[in-house]
């Protein structure tokens, strides 16, 4: 995950620096910058071919990042649906820009959707937490400032 150029922190980052492959003519790498950040190859050829102005946008650089986070975590936890859910939310670019941000990591964010659900359980004695309410805690993992 983000073996070759690293992990960038923002979609401005990420653009920049394929705008530099692409100055150097390298477009293998802008295609490998692309795969790694999991934005699909289309956009790459696209951007190599000059037909939009920059690799990706900040939507798109942030479900990137989800995608390939998400290919790494072997967690029982229902992961799909959740980053499904928090991939919704990327449509706003504030949501977005904290999902991009090398400060938010999916398998924190679903280490504490498993931790506050073991403890709703024990607490309320049920064996069922809504949906609603773990996407309300993956949401706040993004949203809520760290204490």
């Amino acid at each position: 995950m983000f073996d070759t150029f690293g992990e960038f922190d923002t979609v401005e980052e990420l653009n920049q620096a394929a705008a530099g492959l692409l100055e150097e003519g390298d477009t293998e790498n802008i295609i490998l910058l692309a795969k790694e950040n999991g934005i699909e190859e289309e956009y790459a050829k696209a951007y190599i071919a000059g037909d939009i102005p920059f690799l990706t946008d900040t939507m798109s650089a942030a479900i990137g990042k989800l995608t390939i986070e998400k290919e790494n975590i072997k967690s029982q936890m229902p992961v799909r649906p959740i980053t499904d859910y928090l991939c919704t939310l990327c449509t706003e670019d504030s949501f977005a820009t904290i999902v991009r941000s090398k400060d938010k990591k999916l398998k924190d964010c679903i280490d504490t959707v498993e931790k506050k659900c073991r403890e709703e359980c024990q607490r309320t004695k049920e064996q069922y937490i809504a949906d609603a309410t773990v996407f309300k805690w993956a949401k706040a993992y993004y949203t809520e400032v760290a204490k």
